[in-house]
């Protein structure tokens, strides 16, 4: 059982860059991310399976992303502890001078506590997200009005309805684009809705 689920469960980005290199991804955006200081998580490096969100990212029009390959220093709670606080902000330290040298647009990582603990080290204190965020504000953008419903998007895996549950998950509120507000319509958060909106429309 464990095998079986193991095969319908993906990393956000791994699923899109799937869909992507069978031609099955909605790439026609409208609006460019501009720079993307983007902080490679840990976790990626251990799940082997290539750096699959900086690609995906750099699929939208004239948009940069600075892949920053350090720890920010999180560690689950070992940033949130008194005892470890300042050791956690010293390793989050020379992360952070990278984002502010870059003077990025959005600051992002695939670990969201990752790209706060980097907000919070850093001088600028840029807004920071998980990247679907952005990406979902394209996908809504770029797609409003254009995506017809069918009962089945074309060629639509069976796994989208567990990938949604992980992607709902994952969210973290994109605060320059005030997603609060969007994510209290029903497309947003069901399984056809994220179908309709990454496919490509028929």
């Amino acid at each position: 059982d464990l095998k079986r689920i193991k095969k319908h469960m993906f990393d956000p980005f791994e699923y899109l860059s799937d869909r992507e290199s069978k031609g099955l991804m909605n790439k026609d955006f409208k609006m460019s991310l501009g720079k993307i200081a983007y902080q490679v998580a840990c976790h990626q490096r251990v799940q082997n399976i290539g750096p699959k969100t900086k690609e995906l990212l750099e699929l939208i029009p004239d948009t940069e992303v600075k892949a920053i390959e350090r720890c920010s220093g999180h560690d689950g709670t070992y940033a949130v502890k008194e005892e470890t606080h300042k050791n956690s902000v010293k390793i989050a330290n020379p992360v952070s001078r990278k984002v502010d040298e870059s003077e990025p647009d959005h600051l992002t990582s695939d670990c969201p506590l990752a790209a706060k603990q980097i907000q919070h080290v850093s001088k600028n204190k840029i807004n920071s997200a998980h990247p679907i965020s952005p990406l979902l504000w394209l996908f809504i953008i770029s797609n409003a009005g254009n995506v017809k419903m069918t009962p089945a998007a074309k060629d639509s895996p069976d796994e989208t309805a567990v990938w949604t549950q992980l992607f709902s998950k994952i969210f973290v509120p994109f605060e320059r684009f005030a997603f609060s507000k969007l994510l209290r319509t029903a497309i947003e958060i069901t399984a056809a809705g994220i179908e309709a909106l990454t496919v490509i429309p028929t």
